[in-house]
């Protein structure tokens, strides 16, 4: 399983950053979209077999899951008919809950919303 996701640059900050902890038994590979190149370099240190990478959509290449993690503009806009390509299995967490889950599920995504009923 392929799980991509992007992060902010300030780890000691992000509580997203815990999602990275742990993993016992657990076969995934993890790439990480970033721009922040502190926060590429901090990351490596504490998970050195994770792909960093800039582009959104190469991030999600091939990827069985993507979980969003931030609100930023970038991901808000994403192309997501595009994004589908790209992946291997269409299929989003949204932990920001950015996206309309009606909009995107008719694009032929599994979609889960964290906290959304």
């Amino acid at each position: 399983m392929t799980m991509t996701f992007k992060i902010a640059g300030n780890l000691a900050a992000d509580p997203e950053f815990t999602t990275f902890k742990g993993g016992e038994g657990v076969r995934a590979r993890l790439r990480v979209a970033t721009d922040r190149p502190v926060a590429e370099g901090k990351f490596k240190e504490i998970h050195p077999d994770l792909e960093c990478v800039q582009d959104l959509y190469e991030c999600a290449r091939d990827a069985d899951l993507v979980l969003i993690l931030t609100e930023w503009d970038e991901v808000k806009k994403l192309d997501l008919e595009k994004l589908k390509e790209v992946m291997a299995t269409p299929a989003i967490v949204d932990g920001r809950n950015i996206f309309d889950p009606e909009k995107v599920r008719a694009l032929g995504f599994t979609y889960h919303s964290v906290g959304r009923h």
